[in-house]
């Protein structure tokens, strides 16, 4: 039999789809193509292999041996082989045989890349290179792409610019071996001399000083150590930008970059090695605009008296372009808030150049509402996929409300499991229906710490920790702690379920064993005594809350402490040492050690003695806390608001209730700044269950001079104390030998309720890791119950109109002058397990008309102690400066 063959041709075009075309050898016509439609496939024969297996490529296929050949299957099993990136062509022969058509599948391989260097470089490492070409898969086994090959051509050629080399060139040198179909590829590199930017000229700006328009730039001039000057052309684009927006914003309307002149200079014309960049910005800054009228088109669905009434532009002032785009970006939140995220909010300026007024208005398209199909989460390794989901305040079926999106968004980000949370949309199977994607990056949750800490309550200690804040991506904590410091040893474990089997139901439980100590100030003017006194205890802590509504937890826990006390001292001091101890302590002190140490020798140089209970003391606190807490990151909030209601009740060995009211607030400004408030007061009450209030000692407030009021130190405010004739912590007890009692001056900090204030201003560096702040403290504490002398200044008090008892007087409370203040700047290190503050703090007072440096600053005592000196005093800068470091989580 006569067999006509007929070959068809199929090829790639374009990146979306690819198509084919039959042609016969012999016959021309389109029509006879369909000869072979719904014919047997007898056999798939596939040439031109040489890596890729013929089961490989038949696999791909649809297309096969018994199967009906349909041109539109046989289409998409030609899509799919170009798909896998293997092949550079393919095409498809048929002929017709016995029974059916035989089609032949010849296929062109890419090259497998089997080599990958890099030439002529010194300013970089392979490594940099390998890791950055990899993304481009460009590496040895993958398929050879020119295409992929100059994509990484111009990454490399980005790092160098990005590093200031922006004269730098990569040539690729392609190898190919035709008979293996492998190529090598050499990247060669030539650096070329590093380029700095030496000066930054703005001309033509009289309205807005150069200092403002380099600040709000990227691009920076070479400065020491503070900035390296380098030149990223993105960078600059944004830049000029920037500056245009910047002269909007204080409302030069028409305000434009007329000219850029960049220069460059040989650094050193001997050497000739590197070069400068002179950078000259021309600008026109025109005239100054206000705002006109401010009018809204289009809506049906909001009334027009709830929108302009909350607009922050208004008619007649200055023109400021942040404004106009917040405004923008209002009405649009209060449509997706409401569901309708396809409204469109679009301004239309109307100029009048003549009187310099813009006026805006906001043609609205507000669309159909939305309705959120289906919430996917991607992106978990670690983290269950019900974990996260708990945290959302949005479900499916519900309404595309953007606020609340946005709210689930912060929540499972302040969980501090993910590295970051991003939100995505897609439409979903019809209109109006959306599907709601949560793209996570997982962060990391587990901690292993150890090292050296230094508290004012702790002294110098050691400290090993292991955390982990998802336990197995459960959302649980599991922690254990042990420290060993100068006055404190302690070792802990904790676990916490904050959503019991799913449920809004917090659980948290701790098991401790404390010993605490209180170094005394010497007893001697030649400082040869010292005395201490401690409490070691064994604690259990078991604490059940509840979340309910938006943002509110409450709690109700239980804290079992078992204590026993004891006070040691050197010989000259066991007559007096009880003086100094809190009543409730030094009366449970009846058992006596004494002990020698010896110098090395038979001669003992030093008799001290050790003062103990006799029995171990129960105390059991019932707590209750109320929670309110919206702020978007508890780490490093930019908006948002907290409060917070918290009732000790002591029973047992201390009865007595302790009460703790907090609150801040923070308001977000531009450019990543915020302002937050902060204010806290506690009290000590009596204990409802009981008819007096006894063993206070351990629970006073105190002023925290790393935290609370910062730069102030314990000398420098018991001068303060001294010298206003305020109250002082003093003791009644006797001495063992049964003399007098004898007054002490170590416990001005220590009071029987307090209050404290901050503000400060945040501005964000690199967010979520660093921020520098200007802060403003003020605090102060009172005590006058049983075993308390207060003490006053006659003729201060005179002047004041004090009273010796003063009890609870908002008067006195509200007097400015009875409060320590400090201010000052300070850097913010957001470790999310280990945030760390570094602040320069000048401490002040108020005399009734100005504030002032404190009289009685004698330059305090450094924090770190005698062993680092007074460096930390910073007296170059006068008196009352103060460096301070702190590791604890601040509002």
């Amino acid at each position: 039999m006569c067999l006509r063959r007929v070959s068809a041709l199929f090829i790639l075009l374009g990146a979306l789809a690819a198509s084919f075309s039959f042609a016969a050898d012999r016959v021309k016509d389109a029509e006879n193509t369909a000869v072979y439609e719904g014919l047997t496939v007898t056999s798939v024969t596939v040439k031109g292999n040489i890596r890729q297996s013929t089961s490989f490529v038949t696999g791909l296929m649809v297309t096969g041996k018994g199967r009906k050949l349909e041109l539109s299957v046989l289409d998409n099993d030609i899509k799919n082989l170009f798909s896998t990136g293997n092949f550079d062509n393919v095409s498809v022969e048929a002929q017709t045989s016995s029974g059916g058509v035989a089609l032949t599948v010849n296929v062109e391989e890419r090259p497998i890349i089997v080599k990958v260097e890099y030439s002529g470089y010194n300013k970089k490492t392979p490594e940099q290179f390998k890791e950055l070409v990899e993304t481009y898969s460009i590496k040895a086994g993958a398929t050879y792409s020119r295409r992929r090959v100059d994509e990484a051509v111009d990454a490399l050629v980005a790092l160098y610019h990005d590093d200031g080399y922006l004269s730098a060139t990569v040539r690729p040198d392609v190898s190919m071996d035709e008979k293996s179909g492998s190529v090598s590829i050499t990247f060669f590199i030539e650096e070329g001399r590093d380029i700095r930017v030496r000066s930054i000229r703005f001309h033509g700006n009289k309205e807005i000083n150069e200092g403002d328009l380099k600040g709000a730039m990227e691009t920076k001039e070479d400065f020491f150590f503070i900035s390296e000057g380098k030149f990223k052309q993105a960078s600059f684009e944004l830049d000029k930008e920037k500056i245009v927006k910047l002269y909007k914003t204080r409302g030069y309307y028409k305000a434009r970059i007329r000219n850029v002149r960049i220069d460059y200079r040989w650094r050193n014309p001997q050497e000739k090695t590197a070069k400068d960049m002179i950078i000259d910005i021309d600008v026109y800054e025109g005239d100054r605009y206000l705002f006109g009228d401010i009018t809204v088109e289009g809506n049906r669905l909001i009334t027009l008296d709830t929108i302009v009434s909350d607009f922050k532009a208004k008619k007649g002032d200055t023109y400021n372009f942040e404004i106009a785009t917040m405004d923008q970006q209002f009405l649009q939140m209060k449509y997706s808030e409401r569901g309708y995220i396809f409204s469109r909010v679009r301004p239309v300026t109307d100029v009048d150049d003549s009187n310099r007024i813009v006026n805006i208005k906001y043609d609205i398209y507000e669309g159909d509402k939305a309705h959120i199909e289906n919430i996917r989460i991607e992106g978990m390794t670690k983290t269950k996929e019900n974990i996260i989901r708990r945290y959302l305040d949005v479900q499916e079926g519900e309404i595309f409300n953007a606020l609340k999106i946005q709210a689930s968004r912060e929540k499972v980000f302040n969980t501090q499991f993910f590295k970051d949370v991003a939100l995505d949309a897609k439409p979903g199977t019809t209109e109006g229906l959306m599907t709601l994607i949560f793209k996570i990056e997982e962060g990391q949750t587990g901690m292993v710490s150890g090292g050296g800490s230094w508290g004012t309550a702790s002294g110098f200690g050691l400290n090993f920790e292991i955390r982990e804040i998802n336990f197995f991506g459960n959302g649980q904590t599991v922690n254990g702690k042990i420290e060993f410091g100068q006055f404190t040893r302690r070792v802990s474990g904790g676990f916490v379920e904050p959503y019991v089997l799913g449920l809004p139901f917090y659980f948290a439980s701790e098991i401790s064993y404390n010993d605490y100590q209180t170094q005394l100030d010497t007893l001697l003017d030649d400082g040869t005594n010292y005395a201490k006194y401690g409490t070691r205890s064994f604690d259990f802590y078991l604490r059940f809350g509840y979340y309910f509504w938006d943002y509110f937890l409450t709690s109700i826990s239980g804290r079992y402490s078992i204590a026993t006390y004891y006070q040691s001292t050197n010989m000259g001091a066991n007559s007096i040492a009880p003086r100094y101890l809190p009543i409730d302590i030094a009366n449970k002190l009846t058992e006596r050690n004494l002990y020698k140490r010896y110098d090395g020798g038979t001669n003992y140089s030093e008799t001290f003695t050790e003062w103990y209970s006799k029995y171990w003391y129960n105390t059991f606190i019932l707590t209750f806390n109320l929670t309110r807490d919206s702020r978007n990151n508890t780490l490093n909030p930019t908006r948002g608001w907290m409060a917070g209601f918290n009732a000790d009740i002591y029973f047992g060995e201390t009865t007595l209730t302790k009460v703790t009211l907090n609150a801040s607030y923070v308001q977000p400004l531009p450019l990543g700044s915020a302002f937050v408030v902060y204010g806290e007061y506690g009290a000590l009450l009596d204990n409802p269950f009981s008819s007096s209030m006894s063993n206070e000692g351990s629970t006073l407030f105190f002023i925290n001079y790393l935290e609370d009021v910062r730069g102030w130190s314990g000398d420098v405010y018991t001068a303060f104390k001294t010298q206003h004739g305020l109250q002082r912590y003093t003791t009644l007890s006797s001495s063992y030998d049964g003399t007098n009692t004898n007054s002490s001056t170590n416990y001005y900090s220590f009071g029987r309720s307090r209050l404290r204030l901050s503000a400060e201003y945040r501005y964000t560096f690199v967010p979520n890791v660093l921020s520098g702040v200007a802060f403003l403290d003020m605090g102060q504490t009172w005590y006058n119950p049983k075993g308390w002398h207060p003490e006053f200044n006659p003729a201060y008090a005179k002047a004041s109109g004090w009273q010796n008892d003063i009890g609870f007087n908002p008067g006195y409370i509200l007097d400015a002058r009875n409060y320590i203040y400090s201010t000052g700047l300070g850097i913010r290190v957001l470790i999310p397990m280990l945030p760390i503050r570094f602040f320069l703090a000048k401490r002040f007072v108020f005399d009734g008309y100005r504030f002032k440096d404190f009289d009685g600053d004698k330059g305090g005592k450094a924090f770190l102690g005698d062993m680092v000196g007074n460096w930390m005093n910073w007296e170059p800068l006068g008196r009352g400066w103060q460096f301070v470091v702190s590791m604890s989580q601040q509002f």
